[in-house]
């Protein structure tokens, strides 16, 4: 596990809620002083059909869904979360960019656009790629070649559900956790 590294000076996370919100009330905003997660490197998809999954580098990041308030109580975030949720879907895209970097910076990888816009792997034929995507090929029975992504994802979760036990997932041994605003710090460190 690597060291703590600091996040940029005055990183900001969130607030925390205590009391009620609702039926006319308004809950009271409480300063975070902190909020917990972590990442898990896994190497492949998820199984399919109970055979192992598809090779599949990628980091899954899991926030709690609570903020260490200045009181010292664990409490819900402001509004339930809804800031992190409003910026997950940038903060992947920031953190696939990073790992691409660090692929090309270390291993020499070269990366480019497909016609649907997602970043693949260069040298990798398209027969490989089909032949190593039986999650999505499950997917795709399931709703259609023409299903629109809301739909495909529905379908994902419904199949994720039901792939819960099986074949494990290859996951990375180790994993690292971070702590943002702990008390008495004014920037988020990585454990």
């Amino acid at each position: 596990m690597a060291g703590p590294r600091a996040a940029p000076e005055g990183a900001w996370v969130c607030y925390g809620m205590a009391g009620h919100h609702g039926d006319g009330e308004r809950a009271a905003r409480v300063a975070s002083s902190g909020l917990i997660g972590w990442t898990t490197l896994h190497r492949s998809a998820r199984p399919v059909d109970g055979s192992p999954g598809d090779p599949h580098l990628h980091t899954d990041v899991n926030i709690a869904h609570m903020v260490r308030c200045e009181d010292g109580k664990w409490r819900v975030p402001e509004a339930g979360g809804e800031d992190l949720h409003r910026y997950a879907r940038t903060i992947n895209k920031m953190a696939e960019a990073r790992f691409r970097a660090r692929l090309i910076e270390r291993h020499g990888a070269w990366f480019e656009r497909s016609e649907k816009g997602a970043w693949e792997l260069v040298g990798t034929r398209e027969d490989v790629r089909e032949a190593f995507s039986r999650r999505r090929q499950q997917i795709v029975d399931l709703v259609s070649t023409g299903a629109n992504r809301e739909q495909q994802k529905t379908a994902a979760r419904r199949t994720a559900k039901e792939e819960t036990t099986g074949a494990p997932r290859e996951t990375e041994s180790s994993r690292s956790g971070f702590l943002v605003n702990e008390p008495g710090r004014s920037s988020a460190r990585c454990l």
